[in-house]
């Protein structure tokens, strides 16, 4: 469960803060742990299932702090949902162009022991006795190296189909003033 899969219907723009680059993440993560109520040492998969299982009333704070977060970022300059993933793009794009410039070796290292930590310690989930005290952590450290070799695997290979043919389309379209 993605916290920005779910945000996408009810809050969109906190859903492509919370893609972007950490500042503009930080407080869109933010904002949805303060609506949901949860604590500031929540994972993002616990407030994926705390707004997959909101309350009417939450939806409404959500959706109230969504506007408020709107207003916030076009205040900053980001007239439109499309500027905050463009920042993440461009980001990815120049991890790419650096990549490309100096043949560095390190990007691969870390997707590899990334890949080769996620692997261990999700065989240790299922192969090894952990102790109760210990398991949630376990559980903890399996979902944020997932969500790290996801990013590197991203790096290498760039995102969805669907976001390349949207970029495409978006280059096409004229400019909204």
């Amino acid at each position: 469960m993605d916290l920005g899969d779910i945000l996408k219907k009810a809050a969109p723009w906190l859903a492509a803060a919370a893609a972007g680059p950490a500042g503009l993440a930080g407080m869109a993560i933010k904002t949805v742990a303060e609506v949901m109520g949860a604590d500031a040492s929540a994972t993002t998969e616990q407030l994926a299932a705390a707004v997959a299982g909101a309350s009417p009333d939450q939806i409404k704070a959500l959706r109230l702090a969504e506007l408020d977060f709107k207003i916030r970022m076009q205040e900053l300059g980001f007239k439109q949902i499309t500027d905050l993933e463009a920042i993440a793009a461009a980001d990815r794009k120049d991890a790419r162009a650096m990549q490309v410039a100096v043949r560095s070796p390190m990007p691969a290292v870390l997707t590899c022991g990334t890949g080769l930590g996620f692997l261990v310690t999700l065989a240790a989930l299922f192969f090894l006795p952990i102790p109760a005290e210990n398991r949630d952590l376990v559980v903890y450290m399996c979902g944020q190296l997932a969500a790290a070799f996801t990013a590197c695997l991203a790096f290498w290979v760039g995102t969805t189909r669907s976001s390349e043919n949207k970029t495409g389309l978006l280059a096409q379209a004229s400019a909204v003033r």
